[in-house]
């Protein structure tokens, strides 16, 4: 397992490979710097990465658009860009299902639909979530006009 010599996973490795011998299977650990396992996952070189993912955007489609729609699997296509696409792995039937929700107009719709992609990607895809970062953030009473969301902290607008 490819995994980057920045705190903290290292350690989180350690753990992912501890529970994975209760079940039977041995994980060896190559510790790199994070450039050069990013460099290995864009080129396909790998078995097994501990990495992380950060989005820009709160819509679904911005990781079912990378993480679960793969549009050409081939090696020579290069779509570096799409985790699914480095993990050599494609579901036409899950592009088709995201393309779908990506049009769907009706909120309700859609959110079932994003719903079933999550569901299936769980069980099919390439990839398990281990964990979600959350933000800790303390402001004294007197900062006025902090904005914190899970997206973005902006400091622009904060005033004392």
């Amino acid at each position: 397992m490819l995994v980057m010599g920045v705190t903290p996973y290292p350690d989180l490795a350690q753990h992912v490979q501890a529970n994975a011998a209760k079940a039977g299977v041995t994980l060896e650990l190559e510790q790199m710097a994070p450039a050069q396992v990013f460099t290995k996952a864009r080129a396909r070189e790998y078995q097994m990465m501990l990495i992380n993912w950060g989005v820009r955007s709160p819509d679904p489609h911005n990781m079912v658009s990378r993480h679960v729609m793969n549009p050409d699997n081939r090696p020579e296509a290069k779509l570096a860009q799409y985790p699914a696409w480095r993990a050599a792995w494609q579901d036409p039937a899950m592009n088709e299902l995201g393309q779908k929700a990506m049009m769907e107009r009706d909120s309700e719709k859609r959110k079932a639909l994003y719903r079933e992609i999550q569901l299936k990607n769980m069980q099919e895809g390439p990839m398990a979530y281990l964990f979600q970062v959350v933000r800790s953030i303390a402001v004294r009473n007197e900062v006025k006009g902090f904005e914190m969301s899970a997206f973005k902290v902006g400091y622009e607008t904060a005033s004392k």
